[in-house]
């Protein structure tokens, strides 16, 4: 009984120091990490302990580049267990109350946008992601948009994702040009909602949006006017209608208030779109094949 308990013993102190040291390691692995993600910028952190025996901290992270791109982390903290060490597997990360800003009216979003850089080697497998109150704001040339996000990811077999978008407000002006359909399209407006989608892999599996369309705060009204010749064309022959008056009905249409709802049907995402103006009220459904 007495080497039995001595054996316990020796485990439950390898384990521990294991344990202890593992943590620290794991500590200065992430914290170097994120200093070595963003070449050529400004990476600062705050504070970076261990909160308690399966949970690490790093707080108040600050990356930025001029004053174009800015993200602001309140916490980050990982959950471990410990043979993570040895497996290279850490069960949860959380990334709390975080702050994304591209802020240059001069640049388009997509020239501002520098993905994290991991460094080379095996580093460790996060099995779980979980964003809670993500805040991103972008006032470029082609975007200008505010929007909450919460979410998490989980990998395995199979990634599954989910998130709840919130979007504050997004200006209607800058989508035709971001869609790179601004020869077809002549939109202006605001849009202000809210989103739910989930998926596996690459593949929505469900989705769900609510949303108002309002004038810009300049203008009494916002327009609408379809200048694609094909799709006009299709919009007449699906509401039987003479192609003339489908012209003049999107020709040069104003609207005072309009809802977009998103959803799902087989393997479309469907986008239903209702306005309303002085000409009355214009109803647009638009579908997105093969998700």
């Amino acid at each position: 009984m007495r080497r039995e308990l001595i054996v316990f013993l020796v485990i439950l102190a390898v384990v521990l120091i294991v344990g202890l040291g593992g943590r620290s390691l794991i500590l200065n692995f992430a914290v170097n990490q994120i200093k070595g993600m963003f070449p050529g910028y400004d990476v600062s952190i705050g504070s970076a302990d261990i909160r308690n025996t399966d949970m690490l901290a790093i707080s108040d992270i600050v990356v930025k580049k001029d004053d174009a791109i800015r993200y602001r982390i309140k916490s980050v903290e990982i959950n471990f267990s410990p043979f993570s060490l040895f497996t290279k597997v850490i069960p949860k990360v959380a990334v709390k109350d975080a702050r994304l800003k591209f802020n240059s009216p001069d640049k388009n979003l997509k020239d501002l946008i520098e993905y994290p850089v991991a460094k080379p080697g095996k580093g460790f497998i996060a099995r779980s992601v979980v964003i809670s109150n993500l805040m991103v704001s972008v006032d470029t040339a082609d975007w200008q948009l505010s929007a909450g996000v919460n979410g998490n990811i989980t990998a395995g077999k199979e990634m599954t994702y989910k998130a709840e978008i919130e979007l504050g407000y997004f200006d209607l002006a800058f989508l035709a040009k971001g869609l790179n359909v601004a020869e077809k399209v002549e939109l202006s407006g605001r849009l202000k909602g809210s989103l739910s989608l989930g998926g596996q892999n690459l593949k929505v599996t469900y989705i769900k949006g609510d949303f108002v369309i309002y004038p810009d705060p300049s203008n009494v009204e916002g327009k609408l006017v379809i200048k694609d010749g094909e799709f006009l064309k299709k919009l007449a022959e699906n509401t039987k209608q003479p192609l003339s008056v489908i012209e003049e009905g999107f020709k040069n249409y104003n609207f005072t208030r309009g809802t977009l709802r998103i959803s799902r049907d087989a393997e479309s995402i469907l986008f239903h779109i209702l306005l309303d103006g002085a000409k009355g009220e214009r109803d647009l459904t638009v579908a997105l094949h093969g998700f």
